[in-house]
């Protein structure tokens, strides 16, 4: 959708709708110069845009780049606020949220000390989901992260970006992108030219968020998370629609090296990328879901969600674990989540299993066989089936703690309760799993010299046909011993039976 913003005039809708234009911004601050005679239109010109189905916005904008509005501060943030919620009531907008704009390269020291000031007035003022924030991509996100700008969706926030200083990866935070400049546009205004990233931006008041579907996050806590999805500026966008798989990695480092380290590294080189990488200690997001990475060969990127783990790849299972095992579960955690939100398949999945379009939870070596790729991490000794087993762990405890409503039942325990809860079942599951090794696999025989080896299971039915091959061998000694009896009792009973007959006679 191409949206137009302009200060120098008001095209007739008509002439706006001749330049395939649906949507415009307008600008609710006065004019500063004599000739921006687009700013503040009247209502009339509003109902002109409304018959012809036009949608508008509106921005706010008064200094220049000698003297930036929101380098004003707090008490600069009310003033300008104040003015656009009494313009916007003046022309019966009462409920549209405004763009403020930051329209110069700003540091994050400005931002810091100055700027985000500003924008928190604004939002004291008219309301968070009323504020937006114009400028480069960098300021959008720095608002996203100081909840200083409306949020239309998860993960996204009412900001128009700008092409100048550098913008880039803003696609999955923002509404709107200005692509190009001072172009000669319809009645001949110049316009600036807009492309929408976001049916929300601006148009109208911003709906209501549905509430979410219970997620992972609700019945356990989350591990710590670092966001450096802003920092990753190389890949592409992507349907979310297409991904069906997670694959686990390795980044080949010392299990103590923080994401960090790894993170920088991948920035400064641009020779790979992850969705999250887990070390001892945290998360460390570097994509968004919907943020093609640079992780296995192009079908493993455009169809699959990437998780590594800090470690070398030629860890043995005891180590995963052992000393592991805490940096184990916490990638888990984020596996579950994607599995649970983008109803991905939690079965295991090797090569094979991918050439037949099996979906699922599957490594970076199992990618081998659609091309593209020679490694073979997360390495032998990581223990997939426990990984799997922990997810449908998460995600069964998720499913058994909401109630026929699908509302939480957790919040009637405390953080620490529901911890305590999170543990003992982790605790039960690997319980289990020691059951079953106990139970089902082989081990050598207790007797010395004997070569015989089994599982719990098979002593069990090995002991129980000795005794029935027992009873069977001393069933068939006692009845041969009954008959002999017998014969004898017989011959004796007819012995006596002839000497009583010749006394008789």
């Amino acid at each position: 959708m191409t949206v137009l913003d302009f200060s120098a005039g008001l095209p007739p809708a008509a002439d706006l709708l001749k330049h395939n234009a649906t949507g415009v911004m307008l600008y609710c601050s006065p004019p500063r110069e004599p000739w921006m005679t687009a700013k503040q239109p009247p209502r009339t010109y509003l109902d002109e845009l409304d018959n012809a189905g036009i949608r508008f916005g509106f921005v706010w904008q008064y200094g220049g780049a000698a003297a930036p509005d929101a380098l004003r501060g707090y008490d600069g943030g009310v003033a300008d606020a104040s003015a656009a919620r009494d313009y916007l009531n003046a022309v019966d907008c009462a409920g549209h949220p405004v763009y403020f704009a930051v329209d110069f390269n700003i540091t994050l020291e400005q931002w810091n000390t100055t700027a985000v000031e500003y924008l928190r007035a604004c939002c004291e003022v008219l309301g968070r989901q009323r504020v937006g924030i114009y400028g480069h991509s960098r300021v959008v996100h720095w608002a996203m992260e100081d909840n200083v700008a409306a949020t239309v969706a998860p993960g996204r926030v009412l900001g128009w970006v700008t092409s100048s200083w550098g913008s880039r990866g803003f696609a999955p935070y923002s509404t709107l992108y200005q692509k190009t400049h001072n172009v000669p546009g319809p009645a001949g205004v110049q316009v600036d030219e807009n492309d929408t990233l976001h049916d929300e931006w601006g148009w109208r008041a911003i709906p209501e968020l549905p509430t979410p579907s219970k997620n992972i996050v609700d019945v356990i806590d989350p591990p710590p998370i670092v966001d450096w999805t802003h920092r990753f500026t190389f890949g592409r966008p992507r349907p979310l629609a297409q991904v069906a798989y997670v694959f686990c990695h390795v980044t080949v480092n010392s299990p103590g090296t923080p994401a960090e380290n790894v993170a920088t590294y991948q920035i400064n080189s641009q020779s790979g990328s992850y969705h999250t990488l887990v070390d001892k200690d945290k998360l460390l997001r570097e994509n968004t879901p919907d943020w093609l990475t640079w992780s296995t060969g192009n079908k493993g990127n455009d169809n699959g969600m990437h998780i590594s783990w800090v470690a070398w790849g030629n860890e043995t299972r005891e180590q995963w674990l052992g000393e592991l095992k805490d940096m184990l579960y916490r990638g888990a955690w984020e596996v579950a989540r994607w599995c649970h939100d983008m109803h991905i398949a939690t079965v295991i999945v090797d090569g094979p299993g991918l050439l037949k379009g099996i979906t699922g939870i599957s490594t970076h070596k199992a990618t081998q066989v659609w091309g593209g790729t020679d490694h073979v991490d997360p390495g032998e000794g990581f223990p997939m089936d426990v990984l799997a087993d922990t997810v449908n762990t998460y995600l069964a405890l998720l499913k058994g703690t909401t109630d026929e409503n699908g509302e939480s039942i957790m919040s009637a325990l405390s953080s620490d309760e529901q911890r305590q809860l999170f543990d003992a079942v982790i605790q039960i599951r690997d319980l289990t799993v020691d059951l079953h090794r106990t139970v089902a696999q082989a081990t050598g025989s207790l007797v010395e010299g004997s070569e015989y080896r089994g599982n719990l299971l098979d002593y069990v039915k090995l002991t129980d046909r000795k005794v029935e091959e027992l009873h069977r061998e001393y069933h068939g000694k006692a009845s041969a011993a009954q008959v002999e009896a017998d014969k004898q009792q017989a011959e004796c009973v007819a012995g006596e039976a002839h000497a009583h007959e010749g006394g008789e006679a």
